[in-house]
């Protein structure tokens, strides 16, 4: 139903402007990407993004942070620490299975019994990831609740800040200019 796309290198673009996803900015089906110049981006950058596509964890420690890319026509780059999932022609409704499968925990017992590696680093490989089973939604209401998430996540209208970014990029909403912080820890 997906296939897994490995990654690949790092975007060799100095001076591009990229939306970059880090392992610990994902949460609950969605990514709050960080903008930053292709000259910033982290060796670890290997993932591209297309509208859509998915992404599950890798390494032992967050195999259940998973989540729907929202490119909104930006270039989007993910962590390797991920595997970038592309639904196979045909098997778009099988979206709502993933995405309910992803947030079990029986995804996530499965996904860990399936790393192999060293503590702390262990790592699901695509294999593994193959290996999982997820069971089919047949409730119809149920199917329909999915349905409305999944829109959503895919409409980028999942957090506020999602919203307040969209509507700045538009000009909706008056934006100033300020260098970003380049670590969350540095004080001056």
């Amino acid at each position: 139903m997906a296939a897994v796309v490995p990654h690949g290198r790092k975007p060799n673009d100095p001076s591009g402007l990229f939306d970059l996803v880090e392992i610990e900015r994902i949460a609950d089906g969605l990514a709050l990407p960080v903008s930053c110049r292709g000259w910033e981006l982290p060796d670890r950058a290997k993932h591209s993004a297309d509208q859509g596509d998915l992404f599950v964890g890798s390494i032992w420690s967050s195999v259940g942070k998973w989540f729907i890319a929202v490119t909104e026509g930006r270039k989007m780059v993910v962590t390797n620490g991920m595997h970038r999932l592309k639904l196979k022609k045909g098997k778009e409704d099988y979206l709502l299975d993933l995405v309910a499968g992803f947030t079990s925990e029986a995804y996530r017992i499965q996904a860990r019994a399936y790393t192999t590696g060293s503590d702390g680093l262990a790592d699901l490989s695509a294999e593994g990831l193959g290996s999982i089973l997820l069971p089919k939604i047949t409730d119809p209401e149920a199917r329909q609740s999915i349905r409305a998430i999944v829109t959503a996540l895919l409409g980028g209208k999942s957090t506020v800040e999602q919203s307040v970014k969209r509507l700045t990029s538009a000009g909706q909403i008056p934006a100033i200019d300020v260098r970003p912080r380049q670590a969350h820890v540095v004080l001056v």
